[in-house]
C-alpha cells in the first residue's frame, strides 16, 4: 500500500510537469506543421504515404508508421494541434510508470521508484515530453528495446528476440537515433546464438524486412530513391554533413546531461530548446553539472566493483544503461552531423535508472541517507521552480491569440499570410492560420509545403494580407535591420486596417491602397 501511494505521488508529479501551462510550453513548429499537413491529407483520403519524414540532412526518409499513428489524435481533436501535445504528455507519464516497472524488474522496487521520480521531475525531459513529433516515441521505445535485450539474455528466449527485432524495426520509423541500439542488439543475439540456427536467423531478418516494407515498396516505385540517398550519405562528404566538430558535440552532450538535472530558472525555452541555430550561443551552459553527473556515475560503478563486486541480483541489468552511455560517447565522438538536445531522448529514461541505481546503492550506507534525501528534495525543488518561472517566447497560445485576432478582422475574405523574422516565423503559422482563419490563397510557407496543398494556391487578387512580425532582440543587428526594412515596405505599400501586439508577435492586417 505504501508503494502504491508513492507511485501515485510520482505519477502526479509527472502529470504536473507535463500538463502545467501546456498551451505555453508545447512546441508547434515547422516539423509539427509538416506532419499535420501530411496527416490531414491521409485523413481526407487525398494521399496515403509510404514514407515518413526525411532524416536530417541525409536525404533519406524514415518509415511512415508515426504518421499513421498521428491520425488518431488528429481525428480525436478534430485537427487541433493541442491533441498532439496532450498525447505526447500522456506518453511521458506512461514512460515514468514504465521506468518504475522496468527498474523494479531489472534491479529492485527502490531503483524503480527513484528512477521514476528523477524522470518525472526533470524539467528538460518534461519539456520534450510535451512535443508531439516523430521523436516523441523514442524514450518509450528505448525503454522497451533495452528491457527486451535484458529479458532475451536472461531467459535465453528466441521468441523474445523476434519481438525485439520487430520493435527495433518499428522504432526506426520514429527517429534514427534508435540505431544506437544496434551494437547492444547484436551482442544480445550473440548471447543466445546456440538457440539461433540459420533458419531462425532468416526468420528474424524476414521480420525486420517486413517492418521496412513500406519503404521497400516506395523505393521500387521511385527508382530506389531512398536507397541511393542512403548510399550517398555515407559515400560523399558535403558541407551539410560536415557541419559539426567533436568539441561542439562533446559540449552539447555534457551540457544536456547537466540540463537533464537542472535548467536554470527564468529561462526562455525559445532559446533553451536548442532547435534554432541562431540561439545556440545563447543557451545556458550546464557543462559543469554534466561533467559532475558523469563523474558521479562512474565513481559509483568503481566503488561498487571494488567494494562488493557486482552481483546478479542487484546489478544484473546494469550493463544496459552503462553500455548505452558508452555507445553514446562513441556516437558523439565519430558522428560528424550536427546534433541537438533531443537526440539524447533515448538515453534519458536509462540515465534516470542508472542514477537511481547509484542512489539506492549509496543509500545502504547509513550516513549517505542524510545527503541523498536532501539532494533529491533540492533536485525536485529546483526543477519545480524552473517550471514555475520559465516562459516560451512566441508560444502556441500567443500564436493562437494573434491568429484569432486576424480571423475576426479578415472573416471570410481572401487573404495572404506573411511573416517576418528568423526562427520564430517557422512556427506552424500556415497550418494554424488555415485552422483558425481559413485557407490562405498564398503564404510565405508555400515554397516549403505547396506540394501538400497545390489546389489551394490561387493567383486571384487578395483582399487582405495578414502580416505576422516576429522580429525580436535575440537576432543580430544586421538581421533586425533587414526585417525592419521589409516591414517598413509593407507599411508604406499597403493600408493598415488593424493591428495588435501579442507579447512579441505584432499582427498587422493590411489591404491594398
Amino acid at each position: 500500500n505504501k508503494r502504491i501511494i508513492i507511485v501515485f505521488i510520482i505519477l502526479s508529479l509527472a502529470i504536473f510537469f507535463r500538463f502545467y501551462k501546456i498551451h505555453d510550453f508545447m512546441i508547434f513548429g515547422m516539423d509539427q506543421e509538416n506532419e499535420m499537413l501530411i496527416v490531414k491529407n491521409i485523413v481526407s483520403g487525398k494521399h496515403f504515404p509510404l514514407i515518413g519524414l526525411s532524416s536530417s540532412d541525409t536525404g533519406t526518409y524514415r518509415g511512415p508508421l508515426f504518421l499513421y499513428l498521428s491520425v488518431i489524435p488528429y481525428i480525436l481533436f478534430h485537427g487541433n494541434p493541442i491533441g498532439g501535445a496532450v498525447t505526447a504528455s500522456l506518453l511521458g507519464v506512461i514512460v515514468s510508470l514504465l521506468i518504475y516497472k522496468i527498474g523494479t524488474k531489472m534491479f529492485s522496487s527502490s531503483v524503480g521508484l527513484v528512477g521514476a521520480l528523477i524522470y518525472s521531475g526533470s524539467f528538460l525531459v518534461a519539456y520534450y515530453d510535451r512535443q508531439f513529433w516523430n521523436p516523441t516515441f523514442i524514450s518509450f521505445l528505448s525503454l522497451l528495446i533495452g528491457f527486451l535485450c535484458f529479458e532475451v539474455v536472461k531467459k535465453k528466449s528466441y521468441l523474445l528476440s523476434i519481438i525485439l527485432i520487430i520493435l527495433f524495426g518499428i522504432s526506426t520509423h520514429a527517429h534514427l537515433t534508435i540505431l544506437i541500439f544496434i551494437p547492444l542488439i547484436i551482442w544480445t543475439l550473440w548471447q543466445i546464438r546456440s538457440k539461433i540456427s540459420i533458419k531462425r536467423l532468416l526468420i528474424i531478418l524476414i521480420f525486420l524486412f517486413i517492418t521496412q516494407l513500406p519503404l521497400v515498396i516506395f523505393d521500387f516505385r521511385h527508382n530506389f530513391l531512398n536507397s541511393r540517398a542512403l548510399v550517398n550519405s555515407f559515400m560523399t562528404t558535403s558541407n551539410s554533413k560536415m557541419n559539426s566538430n567533436f568539441p561542439d558535440r562533446r559540449d552539447l552532450f555534457l551540457s544536456t546531461l547537466g540540463r537533464f538535472i537542472w535548467v536554470p530558472p527564468v529561462s526562455d525555452f525559445m532559446v533553451e530548446s536548442g532547435q534554432c541555430k541562431e540561439y545556440l550561443p545563447l543557451m545556458k551552459n550546464q557543462m559543469l553539472f554534466g561533467i559532475s553527473l558523469l563523474v558521479f556515475i562512474f565513481a559509483c560503478l568503481i566503488y561498487r566493483y571494488y567494494r562488493d563486486r557486482f552481483n546478479a541480483k542487484f546489478d544484473g541489468g546494469l550493463y544496459i544503461p552503462v553500455s548505452l552511455t558508452l555507445i553514446t560517447l562513441v556516437f558523439i565522438t565519430f558522428y560528424n552531423h550536427q546534433i541537438f538536445q533531443y537526440y539524447f531522448s533515448f538515453l534519458f529514461p536509462w540515465l534516470s535508472i542508472l542514477l537511481a541505481w547509484c542512489i539506492v546503492m549509496l543509500w545502504r550506507q547509513r550516513w549517505m541517507k542524510y545527503i541523498i534525501f536532501p539532494a533529491l528534495i533540492l533536485y525536485l525543488s529546483l526543477n519545480i521552480f524552473t517550471l514555475l518561472t520559465s516562459k516560451y517566447s512566441f508560444s502556441y497560445k500567443e500564436k493562437i491569440d494573434a491568429l484569432s485576432f486576424a480571423s475576426n478582422k479578415v472573416k471570410q475574405a481572401s487573404y495572404s499570410l506573411e511573416a517576418l523574422g528568423e526562427c520564430p516565423r517557422f512556427g506552424g503559422q500556415r497550418y494554424l492560420a488555415e485552422y483558425i482563419i481559413g485557407t490562405p490563397i498564398h503564404s510565405y510557407m508555400d515554397s516549403y509545403f505547396s506540394w501538400l496543398y497545390p489546389e489551394t494556391i490561387k493567383t486571384d487578387p487578395k483582399e487582405f494580407i495578414v502580416l505576422l512580425s516576429m522580429i525580436e532582440h535575440h537576432m543580430s543587428a544586421d538581421l533586425i535591420e533587414k526585417w525592419e526594412k521589409i516591414k517598413l515596405q509593407y507599411i508604406l505599400n499597403y493600408n493598415i486596417v488593424s493591428q495588435a501586439r501579442f507579447d512579441k508577435i505584432h499582427v498587422l492586417i493590411l489591404s491594398q491602397k
